[in-house]
């Protein structure tokens, strides 16, 4: 099997950062690590249909199919400065080790993401999301079993330059 016959199995890594600056995929992108297993995961979800009918007839005259909607989602057990930061924006003062939340409560964070599986059978597959819309959230509970998290969600969104919303790479390594 090679990448003509790609499979995806696990992660390697996810990275997020600005989009570039002609609203092409971003090149300066921070690696997040610790991701919680299994939480990671790209869905492309089909259009919904309206159905519209005629009187004394069970199935639709006309169908018409809405737009679908393509997301992803993973989480992290690092809850430091840098995640924080990443995920709900503010301020991060790396030296003093102090994360500030910016100070208003809705923050829209447009960001970059890469997200590359692991090696099978010398291919991994690489998505590159152009331009997303993260909405993040947090889990942080104060026990000694379980961790914090840091939940990212991000809708894919198109870009503002001539590209592809998602590029999808298998790589021979």
């Amino acid at each position: 099997m090679a990448a003509s016959d790609p499979r995806m199995i696990k992660l390697e890594s996810i990275a997020i950062g600005a989009v570039g600056t002609a609203g092409e995929m971003g090149t300066t992108l921070t690696t997040v690590d610790k991701i919680v297993p299994g939480s990671a995961i790209v869905i492309f979800e089909p259009g919904s249909d309206i159905d519209h009918f005629i009187e004394d007839s069970e199935f639709p005259d006309v169908s018409v199919t809405g737009k679908s909607v393509r997301r992803f989602e993973f989480a992290t057990r690092k809850t430091s400065g840098a995640n924080f930061l990443l995920a709900f924006g503010g301020s991060n003062d790396t030296t003093a080790a102090i994360w500030r939340a910016p100070q208003t409560a809705a923050t829209e964070l447009i960001r970059s993401v890469e997200m590359i599986s692991a090696v099978y059978d010398s291919t991994k597959l690489t998505f590159e999301i152009v331009r997303a819309k993260l909405a993040s959230s947090g889990n942080f509970p104060f026990t000694e079993t379980d961790t914090g998290t840091i939940k990212f969600a991000g809708k894919i969104l198109n870009p503002t330059t001539v590209c592809a919303p998602i590029v999808i790479t298998a790589v021979t390594t």
